[in-house]
């Protein structure tokens, strides 16, 4: 019968026990120390093994940032320290994967500079001219930024975001750093948008001085009160970054004619409709005749006479 690990444990314990009894009382404090580094030695078992990598893949659902609903979903996340790579679906024909990169930071950082923005841009969506929005825009986290440009059939977007409040000595203290990059055939760029207007932060330090959202903005005075109506509306309307996509216009077939042949005389249309007759002591016109068939023969048919031998 095979013994377990723990039993032959428990036996080797009792031995020492009893090896200390027949000591004498002044060797029991380093025997028994020497007794239990070797226990311990022998039943720790082997020590865990650990790797040099610096990033672990997490489960879809601990990613820092969800997708809107109905929005790209999350194939894979790699965790690095505070940062994540989430890697999402991509219906593209546009070398590379669609991602968010976002990192936490304990500290504010400064804005992202239009010219380091503009860099990171073409460094992600090589040979693409992609053109910077020149409009404000912001979702419910503040302003971003966004460029756009079409590679082929596919519309491809690269956004921005850092997140930061007012800080001071106590409050309101932390960074988050956001990367968007989406390519899909056949999208427009407000479909592509609406995955920076949609998406949701999903962690945090765990320091009551993290706060990079600042004080939540009170509603406005106007909301409740007597006023003017107002209409469930949403915007007048969208302006595109990109530039159109231009389709191109069918040209009509025409006749080819060879050089020095001249071109064949149109044919008169054919007429439709009712034959009318013609008055009496008129010829009918050659068309009718040869519309009009022969009149049968009335009455009754005469044989043949037989041949006179």
């Amino acid at each position: 019968m095979k013994r377990s690990a723990k039993f032959v444990c428990e036996q080797q314990l009792a031995a020492s026990c009893l090896r200390l009894v027949r000591l004498p009382s002044k060797l029991w404090g380093i025997a028994l120390w020497a007794s239990g580094t070797m226990l311990v030695a022998g039943c720790a078992g082997p020590p865990e093994i650990s790797t040099s990598a610096t990033h672990e893949a997490v489960p879809p659902e601990k990613a820092f940032v969800k997708p809107p609903p109905g929005g790209p979903a999350i194939m894979a996340v790699v965790q690095r320290g505070t940062g994540q790579d989430i890697m999402l679906a991509t219906h593209a024909r546009t070398p590379g994967q669609n991602s968010i990169h976002v990192r936490l930071k304990q500290h504010a950082d400064g804005a992202l500079a239009p010219l380091r923005a503009i860099a990171e841009m073409r460094a992600s969506l090589p040979g693409i001219a992609m053109r910077k929005s020149p409009y404000y825009v912001q979702n419910r986290y503040g302003p971003f930024g966004y460029g756009v440009g079409r590679s082929g059939p596919d519309l491809c977007l690269y956004g921005w975001q850092g997140i930061k409040g007012d800080a001071t000595l106590l409050s309101n203290q932390g960074f988050i750093d956001i990367r968007v990059r989406l390519c899909e055939t056949g999208a427009t760029e407000q479909t592509l948008l609406s995955v920076m207007y949609g998406y949701t932060i999903d962690a945090f330090f765990a320091d009551r001085s993290w706060n990079p959202y600042g004080t939540p903005a009170p509603p406005p005075q106007s909301l409740g009160a007597r006023g003017p109506d107002i209409y469930p509306l949403g915007a007048a309307r969208f302006e595109t970054v990109a530039v159109p996509v231009t389709s191109p216009i069918a040209k009509k077939d025409r006749p080819k004619t060879v050089a020095g042949q001249a071109a064949a005389a149109p044919e008169p249309p054919k007429p439709s409709g009712p034959l009318v007759p013609p008055p009496p002591g008129a010829a009918a016109p050659p068309e009718q005749q040869a519309a009009t068939p022969a009149p049968a023969a009335s009455g009754p048919v005469v044989p043949p006479p037989p041949p006179i031998d």
